[in-house]
């Protein structure tokens, strides 16, 4: 069974909280349940900071937004372990060939 945060009637920045709190027990793939647009917002943004991809479904003013952990971009897992460029170096930087993250 998929877990299941019940953060319906929790202000801000509560649902957010206990949507850390799944990641930091190691869920890659829960259910948050909150009841109001900002919460949403929040949760979305969490996500993507994250790196989890989330789906939002709305049914009489409760919003479940399913959270699960990306894949990722290689080229962003790249840069983000590689060292930086020594200061004052003629060393051109890598744009990880124009793609975008996802």
């Amino acid at each position: 069974m998929a877990h299941i945060v019940d953060a319906k009637g929790k202000p801000c920045p509560t649902p957010v909280i206990l949507a850390k709190q799944a990641m930091a027990q190691g869920h890659t793939a829960f259910t948050v349940l909150v009841d109001n647009p900002t919460a949403v917002e929040n949760l979305k943004r969490l996500a993507g900071n994250q790196g989890f991809e989330v789906a939002v479904r709305e049914d009489n003013n409760t919003f479940a937004l399913d959270f699960a952990k990306g894949e990722g971009c290689s080229a962003c897992e790249e840069a983000v372990n590689s060292p930086l460029p020594a200061a004052g170096g003629d060393k051109e930087i890598d744009d990880a060939g124009g793609k975008e993250c996802q």
